[in-house]
Parts: structure tokens; sequence; C-alpha cells
């Protein structure tokens, strides 16, 4: 009997349209329950089988647990449970031309789960990158693949949708794209020989953001360092109202964010420069002149070789530097902590150096527009912080994550240790 139980499992799994498990009840119907259940014990003793008792137990979602969780779960659980072959089996007993070119979609098939992560190499998102015909969406930590509506003549072949991707971390902290098994045999066989290419075999860990939110279906605590910048700009211009003055930002972007302000995911010379364009133009660029209006003078004249006298607008770095000296008293490290990030992003702004060859590729802009983005916020937050002493704001709050500095950086080193990080993803 036991052989015929196995038969069945594997019949049904292997003829299913999304490689599904079969439901104990239907078993029933056709054995002896006590003989059956006898059967069940035992081919799991013999990883064989194993059984799913999710809230869909009809798609093996996870990595099938130990053989004694599954022993206990089968003699205890009231609810609806599934049963699959085990990988171990598959192995053994599938036809090995099948799927051959379809390498994820073997994967599903030979019993591995639709929610594990497989982690790919940055450039795997080149060809989406390069090609006019593909939307790719990409926010803080997670994104998704498309073929644009304009395009109708695009081959089947290259109609592909991605429905979400996201971002990991291999053990060099470095950040690399997870998908999960799933949507990857949505995938045409093309494009999963090229995605194959990519794939990573080591030790990596998907972003705790996108592992709350997909596989957990919950909202997360921190907010991205992004968004934080933003709220940082908000919160000083509402500061500014209370102390009777013009807001300190024109605008503050909070309600949207500029499209290049964001990680880019292909680490690229020009990506960087785009990035140290955008974030001079939210700062230095954005300081609002009528802030200082009617407390600092605007202009200068200076003297030319020849004699004469020019007037020359002060630029809004000095005016604001001028101002904040001038109303705040502390140590001098405090100003440069503001001000020496502002002048840096201009001065790599202006750098006519950094343009000569844009194309260059390198994993280290990642880490540039890491350590740029944390000056500039950290400059942001002084900013907010000095302006917090004035008297008329001695009661005011700003939201608590942002108070507790609850900010998501998106980098390996906000683990303490990788391998617990991994662990627990």
């Amino acid at each position: 009997m036991k052989e015929e139980v196995m038969q069945k499992i594997f019949e049904f799994y292997i003829n299913s349209k999304d490689f599904n498990g079969i439901p104990f009840h239907s078993l029933i119907s056709q054995f002896d329950e006590n003989e059956l259940r006898k059967s069940i014990l035992e081919l799991i003793n013999e990883e064989k089988i194993t059984i799913t008792t999710t809230n869909n137990p009809h798609i093996k979602l996870f990595p099938e647990e130990s053989k004694q969780k599954q022993i206990e779960k089968f003699e205890n659980y009231d609810g609806m449970i599934c049963i699959y072959p085990s990988p171990s089996y598959l192995k053994k007993n599938m036809d090995s031309s099948k799927y051959v070119n379809e390498p994820f979609k073997r994967d599903l098939l030979l019993g591995k789960a639709q929610l594990e992560p497989v982690y790919f190499e940055l450039p795997v998102l080149d060809i989406y990158f390069n090609d006019p015909r593909y939307l790719i969406l990409n926010s803080d930590y997670s994104g998704s693949i498309s073929v644009k509506d304009v395009y109708d003549s695009v081959p089947e072949k290259d109609k592909i949708s991605l429905q979400t991707f996201g971002l990991g971390y291999n053990e060099n902290g470095e950040r690399v794209i997870i998908v999960f098994l799933r949507y990857l045999t949505d995938l045409s066989p093309e494009h999963q020989q090229i995605w194959k290419t990519y794939r990573i075999e080591g030790k990596c860990a998907m972003d705790p953001d996108y592992f709350i939110n997909n596989i957990l279906g919950d909202f997360t605590d921190g907010v991205s360092i992004f968004d934080a910048f933003c709220e940082e700009l908000f919160q000083i211009n509402e500061m500014c109202k209370l102390i009777g003055k013009k807001p300190l930002f024109k605008q503050d972007f909070k309600n949207k964010r500029p499209d290049e302000f964001k990680i880019f995911l292909k680490p690229t010379l020009k990506n960087y420069n785009d990035f140290v364009l955008v974030l001079d133009k939210m700062l230095s660029e954005n300081i609002n002149k009528d802030f200082f209006r009617g407390e600092m003078e605007l202009t200068e004249e200076i003297l030319r070789k020849d004699g004469t006298k020019e007037v020359r607008h002060k630029g809004t770095i000095r005016l604001f530097e001028e101002w904040l000296k001038s109303k705040f008293k502390t140590d001098e490290e405090f100003f440069k902590t503001i001000f020496d990030p502002l002048k840096q992003i201009r001065k790599e702004r202006q750098d006519p150096a950094h343009r000569i060859d844009e194309n260059v590729y390198d994993k280290n802009y990642h880490e540039k527009q890491d350590d740029l983005l944390n000056l500039a916020y950290t400059a942001i937050r002084h900013i907010r912080l000095a302006l917090s002493n004035h008297p008329n704001l001695k009661d005011y709050k700003v939201p608590e994550w942002l108070y507790d500095g609850k900010v998501r950086r998106y980098v390996k080193d906000e683990f303490k240790s990788f391998d617990d990080f991994i662990t627990k993803n």
C-alpha cells in the first residue's frame, strides 16, 4: 500500500498545474485511513515525502521542515494538509529532460519552495536598464520589470515581467539582487537562461525590510534614509514658520522624491554624477534666499584689479553659514558637520574631471554614494537640531521615529553579525 500511496502523491504532483501537493483528505477517500496514516508516517521517515500546513498548503511556499516537525504536525494538526514528493525522491524519479531550458521552473519541479530566495549579481539588470522597451521601477529596497505598453512588436521571448525583485547582500556587504523562485519561472526560457548566468551560489541574505514586506506581509519599523532626508527638510521648514521666517528650503520633496534620489542599482560614474547633481539641487540650490532677507546682506562689493567695484550675489551656502554662526554659538566642529558636506557636494557637482568618462562601471560607486548620503543626512539633521534651540520651538516635536533615528541606510554595516542576519532571514 505504501508504494501505491507514494505513486498517487507523485502522479498528482507532476500532473498538477503549479507543482501542487495532494490534499490528505483526497487520499483518505482512496485508502483505509489507519493504514494510510501509517504509510504517510513511514514515507516521511524515509524522506520520500514532505507535508505542508500553511494557509495555502496546495502550494509549497517555504522549504520543508525537519522530519520531526512534519511528523508532529501530521499527528496533531487538524487543518488542511497537503503532501508532496520530497526533493530527493523527485531528483531520482523525475524525467531529466523536463524543463531543461527553463532552469528555474525545473528547480520548482524538483521540489524547491515557491518563495525560496535566489540571488544574482547586479549586472543581471543591465540588459533591462539598457533596453528602452523595458520599464524598471526601483524603490529603496524593491523593484519590478515590465515591457512598456508602447512597444507592441516585442518578440514573444522578450515579453517578460518580473513582479518583484529585492535588495540583498553578499558576505562582503555588496548589494545583490534577490528574486523569489516563483517569479523567475514566469520569465521566458531565453531570459531564464540569461538570469542563470548571473546566479550567486555563495552566502547571501535579503534585506530585512524586503523580508518583512514580502514574506511576513507586514510594515517595517525603519524609514529609508531617503524618506528621512525629505522629512528633515519638511520639519525644518515647519520650524521656520514657528520662528517667524520664510522656509529655509524652497521644496521639501516630502510628497514626491526626485527620481534620481535613491540607491542606484547600476554602479556607474554616470549614476553617481546624477546622484551628486540631485543632492546638490536638494541642498545648496534649494536654499531659499528669502529666509535671510532683512537679516543678512545678500550681496557684496568686490574690488576689481582696475579699481572698479562689482556687486556680486553671495552663494546660498555662504549666506546660510554666516547666518547660522551669527545666531547659534557652539564649537567649530558642529558647523563643519553641516557645511563641509554641502561644500563637498557642490564641488563634486562642478568638478569637470568627473565627466570625462561616464560609462565607468565600478562597485565602489555604491560605497561613494552611501558615504556622501550619510554626510548629507547628518548635515541636514544637524540643521534641525540647531534650529530646535530657538525659544519658540521648545515644545516642538518631530515624529518619534525621526527623533529616535530609526533610519535605514540599506548597507551590511547595519547588522551587528551578518551570519546572525543570514540565519534570521
